[in-house]
């Protein structure tokens, strides 16, 4: 028993050092093909023909900033980034708020309905703002206003929070009809639908939030069938090091939990998939009552190592 534990312990470690390394080469990759397309890209323009510039981005977030400035005096709005996309607009929008030392209170929520795709997927929703909501007027910051499904489910969680009012703001707007959205109440700019942008917050392969303009991407310079396999490749590996991670948490927590019911019967510790110990008594083995194996491996492949 010890024997294979301890092959176990062996062979997850180097499987989980052979992932990674595949994977730190994945992750150059990625962001190489990301420089590549927004190198190869024209900046964004909107309905009016306006280029969004890092130049002309500021200058519609101090219009917004005007906005709440006029629409709540003397309110003190909770104003809500949805991460990590609201992040350099809110940034932004901060910045031209101090510079007229108006009062708010600012603060985050995570949420996601992105992958490495360019299309909206499922929504990821993380725990309330630790500002509390109820009596006050909230706005929600998010970089785009796509199919308006996460902002409709933002605010349909905010109302339950009993506020004064919730307000929707977003930095790019792709108009369409939204049967299963809700359109925002504050726009930058007015976008087709078709638009294809990327930067600003609007990330490509997890890359690209930080610059301070928008483009439209060019499609020319995509992933080739060979890369997508590549990038494909570098998706599972990540889920598969979670999914390693998250067992090797609970095995832990297992663990503590074990050694906390032997001590109320007599000194003992526990003996794990990823660490092992005495007992007192030689004969004796206690193993975690959860089936540990090794990520990539089922747990049937692991009995039959």
């Amino acid at each position: 028993m010890r024997a294979l534990l301890s092959k176990l312990i062996v062979r997850s470690v180097t499987m989980i050092e052979e992932m990674l390394a595949e994977l730190k080469e994945l992750d150059k990759l990625a962001l190489a093909i990301a420089k590549r397309v927004w190198k190869h890209s024209p900046e964004a323009t909107d309905l009016q023909g306006v280029p969004l510039t890092a130049a002309n981005i500021q200058i519609q977030v101090e219009l917004l900033a005007d906005k709440i400035v006029e629409h709540y005096p003397d309110n003190n709005p909770v104003l809500v980034g949805l991460m990590d996309g609201a992040t350099p607009f809110a940034d932004l929008l901060r910045h031209a708020l101090n510079r007229r030392q108006y009062d708010y209170n600012y603060t985050t929520m995570s949420v996601s309905s992105y992958r490495d795709t360019l299309v909206s997927g499922e929504l990821d929703m993380g725990a309330l703002p630790k500002v509390t909501l109820f009596g006050r007027p909230v706005i929600v910051l998010d970089d785009v206003c796509d199919t308006g499904k996460t902002l409709k489910a933002i605010k349909n969680l905010f109302l339950t929070q009993y506020p004064d009012s919730v307000k929707l703001m977003v930095l790019v707007n792709k108009g369409q009809e939204r049967p299963e959205g809700i359109d925002a109440d504050y726009i930058g700019f007015e976008l087709s639908h078709a638009s294809f942008i990327i930067g600003m917050g609007l990330d490509y392969l997890q890359e690209l939030r930080n610059t301070d303009s928008i483009k439209a991407a060019n499609p020319q310079y995509l992933p080739s069938p060979e890369e997508k396999i590549k990038l494909e490749r570098r998706n599972y590996l990540r889920k598969q090091i979670g999914l390693f991670i998250k067992a090797q948490n609970l095995e832990k927590q297992q663990i503590i939990e074990t050694q906390s019911a032997l001590a109320l019967t007599a000194p003992s510790t526990a003996l794990s998939f990823f660490g092992a110990s005495e007992l007192e008594n030689k004969d004796q083995i206690v193993v975690s009552s959860g089936v540990s194996f090794s990520p990539g491996l089922s747990p049937s492949e692991s009995d039959r190592t």
